[in-house]
């Protein structure tokens, strides 16, 4: 939810993905700050599966920690 919560006006977030893909996520942040949109969402495409297999494959991001 990191993007659509920047694209709502959000300012910062607690995003487990982070912990494994730490430097994309800071890419992506960046990418809307800077006004480039396009960039921001084609990494956001990009990690959504790994964000959606984190937060359905138990009840918290407790999986995180496993990897």
């Amino acid at each position: 939810m990191t993007l659509p919560i920047l694209s709502l006006g959000g300012y910062g977030c607690i995003c487990v993905v982070s912990h494994l893909t730490g430097l994309q996520v800071r890419e992506m942040i960046q990418a809307h700050l800077d006004g480039r949109v396009d960039e921001a969402a084609r990494i956001h495409r990009r990690l959504l599966p790994l964000m959606k297999t984190l937060m359905t494959a138990a009840g918290n991001p407790s999986p995180s920690s496993t990897l």
